[in-house]
């Protein structure tokens, strides 16, 4: 009889969020919902969440977890499932999932230290970028030195790393060296899933209110390079008037972009063809996805690069960056230019404009030849590695 293998994943950020899920929010709910789904019958899934008055994670009981996915996402889980797979003992030999946010919480490399020496217990830590180790300037004052100290500790804490790109594999091994991690743990590259939209959401999509615009997905922040789209945007102007698409910028306000929103409201020829759209929920960016012309990603640097992938996953045409690990989600399905030359970004945005033929050409193309990635799959990946034999 095969042994049973206990893994409890981290949910302390799900308790926190509030508003529609988004990004490493939506990653720690999707597996733990999966896990529940399709563990089989040697795993048993248990939750947990950081108390940082303590410092000490407390271990959620089947009512718990079923009430906080319950709020997170209503009327999506499988409460008998659930009850019959939670555990709630962690034993010697259990993993401890961490799926992202972990620098939210000071005090969590010790009790991590905890745990594996009092449990003997296996910390496997998802990694989704460590920008902030160099390039510290796309981020708030005190940001990085935060996030830098936190995530130092729970990588030397970890046993098994999981990466979302190729790229973000490359840079773990390289600051792993710099912080003086020896024999560092060879990371296991995984695919986060991209097809997040279920058939009914895409069925009840109607069409918003903005006609024959443009769509950029991501956080308001000064590393997706907004900026970049403004520049753009006069340029367009200035050649098609007032035949320009619109410019939907759909995502929460971040950091940093004062002087952005500044400068779209006071530009007299931006303030009409500059549309935000914040806190919205997933019907609404689906609709948004669907009835677009195409879609933008600007960014400096990715982890991944999630609206790349979704774009793609709804059958939209995407122009990307070409940074960082962009190029991996969709190879030649996808049109990229320097994050720093607006000239070629106007360039491939007019020959669009003026093409609509190669731009339907491009969706055909792109509907039959890119695979999704499903959450199911994500999970299965992550738990096959899991349950594979770890080094002592």
């Amino acid at each position: 009889m095969q042994e049973v293998v206990r893994i409890f994943i981290d949910v302390s950020i799900l308790f926190e969020f509030k508003g529609n899920l988004t990004g490493i929010s939506r990653t720690i709910f999707n597996i733990t919902r999966n896990a529940y789904r399709i563990a089989p019958e040697t795993n048993r899934i248990g939750t947990l969440r950081f108390d940082k008055a303590s410092g000490k994670y407390r271990v959620l009981s089947p009512q718990e977890t079923c009430e906080l996915l319950d709020r997170v996402a209503p009327g999506t889980q499988d409460h008998a499932r659930i009850r019959e797979f939670h555990t709630d003992s962690i034993e010697a030999g259990s993993m401890i999932l961490l799926l992202g946010e972990q620098w939210l919480y000071p005090g969590l490399g010790s009790e991590l230290r905890r745990i594996k020496l009092e449990k003997q217990a296996k910390v496997c830590t998802l990694i989704h970028d460590l920008i902030p180790f160099f390039a510290p300037q796309y981020f708030w004052d005190g940001f990085p030195e935060d996030f830098c100290a936190m995530m130092s500790e729970v990588m030397i804490e970890s046993d098994v790393w999981f990466c979302n790109s190729a790229n973000t594999d490359r840079d773990v091994r390289r600051i792993s060296k710099s912080i003086g991690i020896q024999n560092a743990v060879v990371p296991k590259r995984i695919n986060l899933g991209d097809h997040v939209f279920d058939q009914k959401l895409i069925a009840d999509a109607t069409p918003p209110a903005e006609k024959n615009y443009i769509l950029s997905v991501g956080t308001i922040q000064p590393r997706k390079n907004h900026f970049l789209l403004l520049y753009v945007w006069k340029m367009l102007i200035a050649r098609y008037g007032s035949e320009t698409p619109t410019l939907v910028l759909l995502g929460n306000r971040g950091w940093n972009v004062e002087n952005f929103f500044y400068f779209v409201k006071n530009d007299p020829e931006l303030k009409d063809k500059v549309v935000f759209k914040t806190d919205s929920s997933d019907q609404e960016l689906v609709s948004y996805y669907l009835h677009s012309n195409f879609t933008l990603f600007p960014a400096f640097y990715e982890g991944w690069g999630l609206p790349v992938a979704e774009s793609l996953a709804l059958g939209k045409f995407c122009i990307s960056s070409s940074s960082s690990s962009m190029p991996e989600i969709g190879g030649d399905l996808v049109d990229y230019h320097d994050p720093f030359d607006s000239g070629a970004l106007f360039d491939l945005i007019s020959k669009y404009i003026e093409n609509p033929d190669l731009l339907a050409a491009r969706e055909e193309r792109i509907k039959r030849e890119f695979v999704k990635t499903s959450w199911e799959l994500t999970t299965r990946q992550i738990l096959k590695h899991l349950t594979e034999r770890q080094p002592n």
